[in-house]
């Protein structure tokens, strides 16, 4: 109950909450939380040099134990800025997950999908095996309210529609909403345009 007058039949904890506000927690939407290892790492970048030249190589180096502390530092600071909730796109969501559970906040985990050859096997994909495993066992309105699966492309310039037929259909069986990047940059945008003729 929340009011200024305490209910006669009330004989809960009472906290004085004046001149404060009550108010529910914030929802970060997009987060790649064990970036938080990098963040300011070779800033002042076009975003395809940022990544290709700084970001991916970096994180190849990365493993899960990395990720996992990444991701508590991220953590630590998103419940200090009152967020209790995150939808995150990464790689080593078993690890993500731990954290997460440990932290006690709610999450939306995604294993982003870089597919950078028209051939596409999802059963020879490392990165689609983890994706389906992890719908699986979090997707669907499964169990745990906490760990939600998320179907997740890294973004139209790092994939082909192979891939977005898949992930469809594996959000589509597993009843997943999508995650993925979508025109973050003029630059993408445009080459997204020259290639199939309309916006990502």
């Amino acid at each position: 109950f929340v009011g200024t007058e305490r209910p006669a039949d009330f004989s809960g904890e009472e906290r004085d909450c004046s001149g404060k506000v009550l108010m529910p927690g914030f929802v970060d939407a997009h987060t790649h939380l064990p970036m938080a290892l990098m963040r300011g790492y070779a800033g002042g970048h076009d975003l395809q040099t940022w990544l290709n030249d700084y970001i991916f190589p970096v994180e190849a180096k990365l493993d899960g134990r990395a990720v996992k502390a990444g991701t508590e530092l991220a953590l630590a600071e998103a419940i200090a800025c009152g967020i209790t909730s995150v939808s995150d796109m990464y790689y080593f969501c078993g690890d993500i997950i731990d954290a997460v559970k440990e932290a006690g906040i709610s999450a939306n985990i995604a294993r982003g999908l870089t597919v950078f050859t028209p051939e596409f096997d999802p059963d020879a994909c490392q990165g689609a095996q983890e994706m389906r495993a992890l719908a699986e066992e979090y997707g669907g309105g499964g169990a745990d309210a906490q760990i939600k699966a998320d179907a997740c492309i890294h973004g139209e310039y790092t994939s082909y529609p192979a891939v977005w037929e898949w992930v469809a259909r594996l959000a589509a069986d597993h009843g997943l909403i999508t995650h993925v990047h979508l025109s973050e940059t003029r630059a993408e945008q445009e080459a997204c345009v020259a290639r199939c003729g309309m916006t990502p």
